[in-house]
């Protein structure tokens, strides 16, 4: 009997989704808005500090933390383009941004004022920053219903009111906060903060990318007037000769090793009076600086997947519509649940992704001895003849790990955003020269029941695990009905990659449902 109930209701919500999907309903999803920009640059603020203001302590989580910094060196390459100088990277304009866009998707709002959900103002614009970072300056661009960052910051260069706070000679630092809810109208926000504070003059590191490859980095200073001299160190090292103030500088990270380096600046006036500021990057180029020389040995690793949402029988290749519209992120994005990968893999532009380039992807080296054990994992592209290929762009069919055995043997699994999770049957000896083949059900643990058979003897990863977490069912489902109707965007609804979620994508998710990963690779 509740068997027959179940069925019953799942008819009438599909009969409903299917109606819907029909009708093509929308709520300004593919558009965007945006609210007109507050600053304080005139003095005419409005500061009226209420209960409802947070304390400057809570950490709200972002939805995407790439997506973030990315948005923070497109600002840098604007400015940097039209004469100005970059910003800095701030952690608590960082936190009062995802505060507010968080805030605003959970109480279902959209204004610079936070409200209370009833639309009653419960703290103004700027005293909810001031919680966060004590301003001389400030100013704040928002948007919703952006899903890509390109979308989201044209947004605001399209706009002369919000351009002119991002080109602002007042503000030096910058944060923002992006925050996705399925349930909040329009489902994203986006949050720029932007500000000065007292006697802080930054120092910037290359644009504030978030790695450097090579030791020789471009140094920002700002400098402040009366403060005629400064000087340089590198982490715990020697401070160098004090030298006249300059704002573009060549330096060198000595004795940099693969990590988080450290650049210190000082500068001072003719009373002896100092200003301190520092920055990071991450730098992967190993060895000891200067040279840039490595010391670790890569192994590249050669694996072939094929994904059933996107792959077409006729020509045994996959559609690279994502890339063909430029939606793929610069970034890689699986550093969220269920994932939480924290690799810095990236490109610097769009024109940098391979243009066969079907869409990220996760590639897990595994313990031989344990297989529930992840060696190292690693981000790169999914190409359209199904091959893997490292972010660096060589080699070209490959991907490269740096802290694996050479000779040494793992097993092999493969993650995407939504298709089911696939894990090889053995182990393999690594740099493989022969292609490890998982369109080929041999070669994948757990054999034809893990992959989709789309004929010719060519199998391929099963489409509708949307929530990424190893199995397909209802609440992957749950995922689709949230994202429907949402067109021209990179989504983890959209299992068939042609930019849009629709019934397609539904049709390719029902007949996999109650399909399970093998539980290595389920979260």
């Amino acid at each position: 009997m509740l068997k027959v109930m179940v069925m019953h209701v799942i008819k009438i919500t599909l009969r409903v989704l299917i109606l819907l999907l029909v009708c093509k309903v929308s709520f300004a999803q593919n558009e965007g808005v945006l609210a007109v920009p507050e600053n304080t640059f005139l003095g005419d603020v409005v500061l009226s500090t209420g209960e409802g203001c947070p304390n400057g302590t809570e950490v709200a989580e972002s939805s995407n933390v790439s997506f973030e910094r990315q948005i923070v060196i497109m600002l840098n390459n604007l400015r940097t383009s039209n004469g100005l100088p970059p910003v800095k990277y701030s952690e608590e304009l960082t936190a009062a941004a995802r505060y507010h866009a968080k805030d605003m998707c959970e109480k279902n709002y959209f204004a610079h004022q936070s409200q209370d959900g009833a639309g009653n103002v419960t703290c103004q614009t700027f005293d909810r920053v001031g919680s966060f970072y004590t301003w001389t300056a400030a100013a704040e661009n928002i948007s919703a219903g952006f899903f890509d960052v390109q979308s989201a910051f044209n947004g605001w260069v399209n706009s002369t009111s919000h351009y002119n706070n991002m080109m602002s000679p007042l503000i030096y630092e910058v944060g923002i906060g992006y925050y996705y809810d399925a349930s909040a109208a329009y489902v994203t926000r986006w949050v720029m903060d932007l500000g000065r504070r007292s006697n802080v003059y930054p120092v910037i590191i290359n644009l504030e990318e978030l790695d450097a490859t090579t030791s020789t980095v471009q140094l920002y200073k700002y400098g402040y007037s009366g403060y005629n001299e400064m000087r340089l160190k590198n982490g715990n090292g020697n401070w160098g000769a004090w030298q006249p103030i300059a704002n573009n500088l060549t330096w060198q990270l000595s004795g940099a090793t693969n990590g988080v380096c450290m650049v210190y600046a000082e500068m001072r006036n003719s009373a002896g009076n100092i200003l301190s500021s520092n920055d990071e990057i991450n730098y992967s180029g190993g060895g000891t600086g200067g040279g840039g020389s490595t010391t670790t040995t890569q192994v590249t690793v050669k694996v072939k997947v094929f994904l059933q949402g996107c792959y077409n029988a006729t020509t045994g290749s996959m559609n690279t519509n994502l890339r063909n519209s430029n939606l793929l992120p610069l970034t890689q994005p699986f550093n969220r649940p269920p994932w939480n990968y924290t690799g810095t893999e990236s490109v610097a532009t769009a024109s940098a992704i391979p243009t066969n380039a079907v869409d990220w992807v996760l590639l897990e080296a595994r313990n031989a001895s344990d297989n529930y054990v992840v060696a190292e994992t690693k981000a790169c592209f999914l190409l359209s003849n199904g091959e893997l290929a490292d972010v660096s762009g060589t080699p070209s069919n490959g991907v490269n790990f740096n802290t694996l055995t050479t000779n040494g043997s793992y097993f092999l699994s493969v993650k995407t955003r939504n298709h089911l999770a696939v894990m090889s049957a053995n182990t393999v000896s690594v740099p493989n020269s022969t292609i490890l083949n998982l369109t080929q059900t041999a070669n994948v643990m757990g054999g034809a029941p893990q992959l989709a058979n789309m004929g010719g003897g060519i199998y391929a990863m099963l489409a509708g695990d949307m929530d990424g977490n190893g199995t397909v069912t209802v609440t992957d489902f749950n995922f689709f009905q949230q994202e429907m109707s949402i067109i021209n965007n990179y989504v983890d609804s959209d299992c068939n990659m042609d930019k849009n979620v629709t019934v397609a994508d539904f049709n390719l998710y029902s007949p996999n449902m109650s399909k399970i990963g093998v539980a290595q690779v389920r979260y």
